[in-house]
């Protein structure tokens, strides 16, 4: 049986966990969060924890992580799907990021067997993962079919991706930073 999580009002985002707090969800639909900043449908701060397994989250809203956003925190997401996700650019002079996934802040984020795709944004997004000064490791899974352009973008990140596809990545590397594809 799937449990269903959903925000009627969309008045504010799902979850939000606090550091050194952990949160598992499995087999879990998570809809209708909406924050004016970081995940619409689920915010780690530094030092916490999230694994989503055979779940979905869809339908949620921020200005960047649409369904999870992580300043400095663990996420692991395992044959779920994120999809349907906004990441909102309002007023429109502000940058969005990730309409699934936003990280920051030397967050870590694994994404295993899982599909991300049909994620929106208003035009201020330029990728669907957005890292940034953090690390993202992408196995067996499919990013595809995102208005925001890009499939993943990272800045000042590690990259792993393996046996994956994906529309097309981004990535601005610095001296700490690499990227590997396998």
């Amino acid at each position: 049986a799937v449990t269903t999580i959903a925000m009627a009002s969309y008045a504010d985002r799902l979850f939000d966990i606090q550091g050194f707090s952990s949160l598992e969800l499995g087999d879990v639909t998570l809809a209708g969060g909406l924050v004016d900043g970081v995940g619409g449908g689920i915010q780690v701060r530094t030092g916490g924890a999230l694994a989503v397994r055979r779940s979905r989250i869809q339908g949620c809203f921020a200005h960047h992580g649409g369904a999870i956003g992580t300043l400095g925190g663990n996420v692991t997401i395992e044959d779920a799907e994120l999809s349907g996700n906004w990441a909102l650019s309002d007023p429109p002079t502000w940058y969005s990021a990730g309409p699934a996934v936003a990280a920051f802040e030397q967050a870590t984020v694994t994404v295993r067997r899982s599909s991300l795709h049909d994620n929106r944004s208003d035009g201020g997004a330029f990728s669907d993962v957005n890292v940034w000064n953090s690390a993202l490791s992408v196995e067996s899974s499919s990013i595809v079919n995102n208005t925001s352009g890009n499939s993943i973008q990272a800045t000042l990140s590690d990259v792993l991706v393996i046996s994956s596809t994906v529309d097309r990545i981004i990535v601005e590397l610095a001296a700490r930073s690499g990227t590997a594809f396998a």
